[in-house]
């Protein structure tokens, strides 16, 4: 799947997924993105994005990111 610089609202909302390579040029999350995703181990690049929708990690299987100072919201 080739992903844009947004990831929509809903993107993955509670399906199987384990791991998602995003682009370094992604800038911003959606809400409830990765939402129940309870096996998602794996995010890719993050270190572009500047914001990230209310709950889009919410109970899913990641429990470190490391955002860079870009992050805004």
């Amino acid at each position: 799947m080739k992903l844009s610089k947004y990831l929509e609202d809903y993107t993955f909302y509670g399906s199987g997924i384990k791991t998602v390579s995003l682009s370094g040029k992604l800038t911003s999350i959606g809400q409830w993105v990765f939402k129940n995703c309870e096996n998602l181990t794996t995010v890719g690049d993050v270190s572009n994005v500047e914001s990230v929708g209310s709950s889009a990690f919410y109970r899913s299987g990641i429990t470190h990111l490391n955002f860079s100072n870009k992050l805004t919201s």
